[in-house]
């Protein structure tokens, strides 16, 4: 990991190893903690993490919430906590390594919410510092997949 380049993650054997400096990490666990302020599924910008299983029909839509949401959202906690917990290590076990994947694309995807990313948006006003925070948790979730599916 260079000066240049504060953001490495790869595949070790068994492992992810991330090589992160400590303001990536310290910069990660506050919004990571914030996060679980949008694990719900009645805030508008949470729309993208719960989203709807049945369009066409409101009645099955409503008996998959009913059934799912409660577990979605204890999954997205207990995933939360468990990254939280672990944002200093340089080592994270195959398991931990997606659990990673997933808060943080969590994250991606409640900020690409509020700037209401869609495909057709390049993304490039740099003057929002929230668009250059979606790139990095975009190359971030990208190094993850990347590094879990080299095994």
């Amino acid at each position: 990991m260079s000066e240049e380049h504060p953001i490495d993650i790869f595949r070790d054997h068994d492992c992810i190893a991330v090589e992160l400096t400590k303001e990536v990490r310290e910069t990660l666990l506050s919004l990571i903690q914030q996060l679980e302020t949008f694990n719900d599924p009645n805030i508008k910008e949470s729309r993208r993490l719960f989203p709807t299983a049945y369009n066409n029909d409101p009645e099955l839509e409503n008996g998959y919430q009913v059934l799912a949401q409660s577990e979605l959202v204890d999954q997205k906690s207990e995933a939360i906590k468990m990254v939280t917990d672990s944002i200093f290590q340089e080592r994270l076990e195959l398991e931990l390594a997606e659990k990673w994947m997933v808060v943080l694309n969590d994250l991606r995807l409640v900020i690409g919410t509020q700037l209401d990313v869609s495909e057709d948006d390049p993304l490039d006003d740099l003057s929002d510092g929230r668009v250059s925070l979606y790139h990095s948790l975009s190359l971030l979730v990208e190094l993850l997949v990347e590094s879990l599916q080299e095994g």
